[in-house]
């Protein structure tokens, strides 16, 4: 994979998708626009949130030198660390209820996960 443009923050015209997450970018809303080269030119855009949670989770380790980051290693890893958050608040619970939480909607287990690294990483 080629990088043409780093990303690069703007604000949507139009409504697009997060590549990351799989949500929606909705029109007004600020988000992250790159261009890459694999396989032909494209576009890469992600919520600022989703963009954050990449780096302060290390994604982009392992991935620089095939096709980059994929929006199905981005939503593996936040399940996974949706995990290990839970089972680290509770982990008598976690025993109990891990089956359940692993059909907790996916926005709700990102959220989470944002909300736990976002007191972190502004105290650094």
């Amino acid at each position: 994979m080629i990088t043409l443009q780093e990303p690069k923050l703007t604000k949507a015209k139009k409504h697009h998708v997060c590549d990351f997450c799989g949500q929606q970018i909705h029109e007004g809303q600020k988000y992250y626009d790159s261009v890459h080269i694999c396989d032909g030119v494209y576009h890469w855009r992600s919520h600022v949130h989703c963009h954050e949670l990449s780096h302060w989770l290390k994604m982009y380790d392992g991935h620089k030198m095939d096709e980059g980051l994929t929006g199905d290693v981005f939503r593996e890893n936040i399940k996974d660390t949706y995990l290990d958050i839970m089972d680290k608040r509770n982990p008598e619970a976690f025993k109990v209820f891990s089956d359940e939480l692993n059909n907790v909607l996916f926005r709700h287990k990102l959220g989470v996960v944002y909300r736990h690294y976002k007191p972190l990483k502004t105290l650094e």
